[in-house]
């Protein structure tokens, strides 16, 4: 296992030759932005708070790691492994989860403004309180996962495997459900107190009033991401460099 003296020690100069192993490193409050991390093993890591901003970790092994308030934007997690991984409070907008595995992940309020998770596995994972806005959900399995009080406005959902999903108090907003068979959503999704308008698109003959769903008045209706706006990447708020990390 690598020790936090020799990544003390790291720096841009070795971009793409990162030790492969960091199983259970602690690298609290470190900044690790622009590194190539694919394919590493960090699994069970004490990441809080750290800077990964516009990162690689394609591939990376994460599973069951604390990144609690990390900064992940514009980070390539394309693939990685995560599940059971803690990310609340963490920062993903614009990242790329694509074929990522997120099952049973804990990401209450996360923002995921924009973040692509196209194929992605988020089977029993908690999403509660996320934004959502804008992010790509195409393909993802959302069985069992935890959705109360995200917004998902202008998401895209397509395709997407909600069953048992719970969306209640979430924001819904010009997502699209239209796709999807009635008998699934009326059956084995909750919708008590999620909030819609005339974008929100759903299944000929599904009763949004019904499922417990509440339509927003136009004058109700704020513009897309417009209540929960991403932080600006904490690279910009002098976070220490990674020379800093105590051994």
């Amino acid at each position: 296992m690598t020790d936090s003296a020799s990544i003390a020690c790291y720096d841009e100069q070795h971009i793409g030759s990162f030790p492969l192993d960091l199983y259970t490193v602690q690298l609290q409050q470190a900044n690790l932005s622009h590194l190539d991390l694919s394919r590493a093993d960090i699994g069970e890591a004490q990441l809080q708070r750290v800077n990964l901003f516009q990162s690689r970790l394609c591939a990376t092994n994460l599973m069951g790691t604390d990144l609690t308030s990390a900064q992940l934007i514009e980070t390539d997690l394309s693939q990685a492994i995560l599940t059971a991984a803690y990310l609340p409070r963490a920062n993903l907008s614009w990242s790329n989860l694509t074929r990522a595995k997120l099952n049973g992940a804990r990401m209450y309020g996360a923002c995921l403004v924009g973040a692509t998770l196209y194929n992605a596995d988020l089977t029993n994972s908690d999403l509660s309180e996320t934004n959502l806005c804008h992010s790509d959900f195409r393909q993802t399995s959302l069985i069992g996962t935890k959705l109360t009080g995200a917004d998902l406005s202008n998401s895209s959902i397509e395709g997407a495997i909600i069953f048992k999903a719970n969306f209640s108090n979430a924001c819904l907003v010009s997502v699209d459900f239209s796709t999807f068979q009635r008998g699934t959503l009326e059956r084995f999704v909750s919708f008590t107190g999620a909030t819609y308008d005339d974008t929100t698109r759903f299944p000929s003959g599904f009763d949004p009033d019904a499922a417990g769903l509440v339509k927003l008045r136009t004058s109700q209706t704020l513009p897309i991401g417009e209540a929960q706006s991403p932080a600006l990447p904490e690279q910009q708020q002098d976070l220490p460099p990674i020379d800093t990390v105590a051994a």
